[in-house]
């Protein structure tokens, strides 16, 4: 991109996967003003030795935001990025919109996940704090992930390992995005002038069911995974004796949720009509990733689901 109308971009959550890739992405453009906003921005040192300032954003200092937005004419703010991260709170949004008001920010990209487990308290911010952010008059353009293809990965070596694939999603649709991909979307909204006031759902190419996800990762590991559709109660009740953590395990269920509900299941063309490409779908995405994902399910224990025989 060259001559931007704009010179000092600021990324908040630049500590996070999303923000991070997003924040090197906009270093490539040049001629601009790139700072990795972050609560430990000695964290951020990779970033610095390829050209970004750094300082210190704590959404729970209103002080640090007001020092960190001055000056800055673009905001990408990562409320939740996807990747297990606990997503900010009403309160935090809500003074983080306030010291984007008193900056007088040219253009504000407010990224969260699409499906937060629905009733949580990310998803009571997203209804509250957006059209606070729009009715201050600051141009905005609020990115609604998908779930990431990424997200799988840990399922998939656990699938891999037991020939299970265990799911409470029935025949619901999820479009998964691939990270770079969001990271891409990202970066161009917060440099675009098409997107400034919409809702942008990020998403993949197609969306999937878990047969569908189940099939496609047999062709590509060669393996046997049989689909196991179950309740909520039984598949928690399977991934605890899986040995899985339970803020991963909570997390999954939260996904089988979300997709039941249909909250990630449409699939949108704003990656490729933000970015002039298309997105990756989930077949490319396990093919790059596919030698770390069979070490990772060479490293466990095998996992047999309660009730299940082989």
């Amino acid at each position: 991109m060259s001559n931007p109308p704009f010179r000092r971009l600021l990324v908040v959550g630049a500590d996070s996967p999303l923000g991070h890739r997003v924040t090197e992405l906009l270093l490539r453009i040049g001629d601009v003003s790139v700072t990795a906003g972050s609560p430990n921005p000695d964290q951020l040192a990779d970033l610095v030795a390829r050209g970004a300032q750094i300082c210190r954003v704590d959404v729970d200092d209103p002080d640090s935001l007001q020092t960190a937005f001055g000056g800055v004419q673009r905001l990408l703010l990562v409320a939740d990025d996807g990747a297990g991260t606990a997503g900010l709170r009403r309160r935090q949004c809500e003074t983080v919109a306030e010291a984007a008001v008193g900056a007088r920010l040219e253009h504000v990209v407010w990224v969260s996940e699409a499906s937060s487990e629905l009733g949580s308290p990310l998803t009571e911010d997203a209804q509250e704090v957006n059209p606070a952010i729009e009715a201050s008059g600051i141009p905005c353009t609020f990115l609604r992930l998908n779930r990431y293809a990424e997200s799988l990965f840990a399922r998939l070596s656990l699938a891999l390992r037991s020939g299970w694939w265990l799911s409470s999603a029935g025949e619901a649709r999820v479009a998964y995005v691939a990270r770079d991909d969001a990271a891409r979307a990202g970066a161009a909204a917060l440099c675009a002038r098409t997107a400034v006031g919409q809702r942008v759902d990020i998403t993949g190419p197609a969306a999937l069911t878990s047969a569908e996800v189940v099939a496609l990762t047999n062709s590509i590991f060669g393996s046997r995974i049989e689909l196991v559709p179950m309740d909520d109660g039984t598949f928690s009740e399977a991934l605890a004796a899986a040995g899985m953590m339970q803020s991963e395990a909570e997390r999954m269920l939260a996904v089988e949720r979300g997709a039941r509900a249909g909250l990630e299941g449409r699939v949108s063309g704003a990656v490729e009509y933000l970015t002039g490409r298309a997105p990756r779908g989930l077949a490319g995405v396990l093919l790059e990733h596919r030698m770390e994902i069979l070490l990772a399910s060479r490293s466990g224990g095998r996992f047999v689901s309660p009730g299940l025989r082989r």
